[in-house]
């Protein structure tokens, strides 16, 4: 039997399995379901990419699941199974089985704890956040516990510490920390907490960093506002030295109830905030922001309206800046603008959707000094959606996004226009088929084996057709085939990054 047939077999046995394992646990809880007092809920994905060149193949399954006994007990874990999974940034592909995420929670009146593996964000998330980070496939999440307490009806207080370990270091990072949320009286609330971090530097050295951070807002029927300031001392990550930092957060909103209005007032101000177990807004409509809070500021302005029932629109202007930064005979600067524009429209005769928007976004990254350089990207791009509801149980939709990215380089900068349609139709949320057609104005180098034997390919446009399937209410597959461009993909003002694929694709998600 080759190699290659006895990796086909482990695949094959490995979607079988992912297959059994969520429709058993599905049959498990309706079978231990009794009286509200036992049941299992959780979820569950499984990928197979089959790609055209050279016939490389991976296959990945994240099986998640909860036990719950009663309304105070729970136990859970998330499985991964990699064989291998291949990652969106052309990374070594990953072969793996491991349950790597557990944890055991307790919820009452009065307090809610988690051991093992947990989520928490205090206050915005300036002073501590322990979180995984889906498009970047990044884990910070923290191993330990967490408990929040009530404290009467006046708020709560929370204390956690726990463990983990960044990828491409050898000791686990520490952290600990306590926190207060309180809302003395009404409409007003405050914040405050401390946070303690042992960490491993470049140089494998132990260091340390501490936070102290406090905020507070009030909250009304046609206005809120929440501020928010942590100051860290210690070891920074970011200098790779000691260095104090300190961040600044505020948040404004304003409800006018003629034509449905609201305004919003973002403002950030991070000076050194940034350490691995923080994660400050962005300030951004799209998310992204100029360094994750090490040395950044900026604000952001946003109108929204629904002057009618049947419309309404929203849309918004970002500015953000680095602190200019020395390096040798030059001085870094950086600077992003964004600004976009959403709107919908819903017809009632013919039961019609029709969307639209624009986003630009400018990302500068200057080098000040004699023999400086300028480097960039420059993107606008309009989208327009609309969704038919021709017959009963039936609809179509169309969407058309065009894009003018412009690069910058010192002394050549280069345009390129991509245009993205997709098409498709669909029965009840049952089933459906999609078409999407990508192009580009100039030929694009893409990876697809082994870059030492020049595995790449130029390609210009890209065609995926893809249908899925549900299945019972809770459980869907879809098959894809064709080529997709991947990148940092924008639709609707919301952007994500995936991976250039040419071949074929199984998914199967899974709720139960």
């Amino acid at each position: 039997m080759t190699r290659k047939s006895i990796k086909e077999i482990i695949l094959r046995r490995i979607i079988q399995t992912a297959v059994i394992l969520t429709l058993a646990t599905a049959g498990a809880a309706a079978a231990y379901d009794v009286g509200g007092d036992v049941n299992l809920t959780g979820s569950n994905e499984a990928y197979y990419l089959r790609q055209d060149e050279g016939h490389k193949y991976w296959t990945w399954d994240e099986l998640r699941a909860e036990l719950g006994i009663g309304q105070r007990f729970g136990i859970g874990f998330v499985a991964e199974f990699n064989q291998p999974k291949r990652d969106s940034f052309g990374d070594p592909d990953e072969y793996f089985n491991d349950i790597t995420r557990k944890y055991f929670r307790y919820r009452d009146k009065v307090f809610n704890a988690y051991v093992g593996d947990y989520q928490k964000t205090i206050g915005r998330g300036l002073l501590f956040r322990s979180y995984e980070n889906e498009e970047l496939d990044e884990d910070n999440i923290v191993e330990g516990a967490v408990v929040d307490g009530k404290v009467f009806d006046l708020g709560e207080i929370t204390g956690f510490f726990g463990e983990n370990r960044r990828e491409g270091y050898d000791y686990d990072d520490r952290v600990r920390g306590l926190a207060a949320d309180f809302q003395p009286i009404r409409y007003f609330s405050a914040m405050g907490g401390v946070a303690h971090c042992e960490m491993e530097d470049a140089s494998g050295n132990r260091v340390s960093t501490d936070l102290l951070g406090f905020g507070g807002g009030f909250y009304w029927d046609y206005a809120d506002f929440y501020a928010e300031y942590v100051d860290r001392a210690g070891w920074d990550v970011t200098a790779n030295r000691n260095r104090d930092g300190r961040g600044y957060y505020l948040n404004g909103n304003v409800y006018l109830p003629w034509r449905n209005v609201a305004v919003g007032v973002q403002y950030k101000d991070y000076d050194h905030l940034f350490y691995p177990y923080s994660s400050p807004p962005t300030v951004t409509h799209s998310g992204r922001s100029i360094n994750e809070g090490a040395n950044e500021k900026g604000y952001m302005v946003s109108v929204s309206t629904r002057p009618v029932r049947p419309f309404k629109a929203e849309g918004g202007y970002a500015a953000l800046e680095s602190r200019p930064v020395t390096i040798g005979n030059f001085r870094d600067e950086r600077a992003i603008t964004e600004y976009y524009f959403l709107a919908r429209y819903d017809f009632p005769k013919p039961d019609l959707i029709v969307e639209g928007g624009y986003t630009y976004w400018d990302e500068h990254n200057r080098l000040v000094g004699q023999g400086g350089t300028e480097t960039g990207e420059l993107r606008k791009w309009p989208t327009v959606k609309a969704t038919y509801d021709f017959a009963e149980d039936f609809s179509v939709f169309g969407e058309f996004e065009y894009e003018i990215k412009t690069t910058y380089r010192t002394g050549a900068d280069e345009d390129t226009t991509y245009r993205r349609i997709d098409s498709g139709v669909s029965y009840r949320s049952l089933t459906g088929f999609t078409l999407r057609y990508e192009d580009s104005s100039r030929l694009e180098r893409e990876y697809w084996g082994d870059p030492l034997l020049d595995q790449f390919r130029d390609v210009d446009r890209w065609i995926w057709y893809e249908a899925y399937l549900n299945v019972l209410g809770s459980h869907t597959l879809t098959v894809g085939y064709g080529g997709q461009r991947g990148g940092l993909v924008c639709s609707g003002g919301v952007c994500r990054q995936e991976a250039p694929f040419k071949g074929f694709r199984i998914t199967l998600t899974s709720s139960f």
